[in-house]
């Protein structure tokens, strides 16, 4: 467990007040002697907090009244409060300013995801709508296949129909043929018998 600082934040500012009171130049190491020791880099970063290491604050004035010393101190000090006053005023108008940009923005990228949901949605709906006509043709193309199949089986039957009636009329015609061999033969015969009575 770290040791607790022998002086506090209170009793080095108090000794940096003290310097600027006798109106000598306020620097580490002059606190430190002046408190009898401390952390120079803790003593620095308290300088710089009551801004007694800025340009304007109360150092080497030797002979000065304690009472103008004072009063000199008291406007460093306010003229330091109101520096800091005006810095976190300008700094919370920034951070309104920057929120007021990201605000914009969001609804800006707010609007350009609706818009692009939105473009989202249709292209799903264009794109069922092609599927679903895909769909039928694909039916319609199994429906002709189907179709032209059924028919290719039908002119293949009337084919076999045609080369079958083809093939009897052939016969017929052959048959006729004897026939009227036949009833040639008859009739000559028969000539030739009435040609003998």
């Amino acid at each position: 467990m770290p040791r607790p600082p022998k002086y506090t934040d209170d009793d080095i500012a108090g000794a940096i007040h003290s310097l600027i009171d006798q109106g000598k130049e306020v620097n580490p190491s002059r606190v430190k002697h002046l408190l009898g020791g401390g952390n120079i880099e803790r003593i620095k970063r308290i300088i710089g907090r009551t801004g007694a290491d800025t340009p304007g604050a109360m150092v080497d004035t030797p002979g000065l009244p304690p009472s103008m010393t004072a009063e000199l101190r008291r406007h460093n000090d306010q003229n330091i409060n109101e520096t800091r006053r005006l810095a976190t005023r300008l700094w919370q108008l920034a951070c309104d300013e920057a929120s007021k940009g990201r605000k914009n923005e969001d609804a800006t990228l707010r609007n350009r995801t609706l818009d692009l949901e939105e473009k989202l949605s249709e292209a799903h709906r264009q794109s069922d709508t092609f599927t679903n006509e895909n769909r039928k043709i694909v039916e319609q193309c199994q429906l002709l296949t189907e179709a032209l199949r059924n028919a290719e089986s039908d002119l293949r039957a009337s084919g076999k129909t045609i080369t079958i009636l083809e093939r009897t009329q052939r016969l017929d015609r052959e048959e006729i043929r004897l026939l009227q061999n036949r009833v040639e033969t008859l009739v000559a015969e028969l000539a030739t018998i009435k040609a003998r009575d």
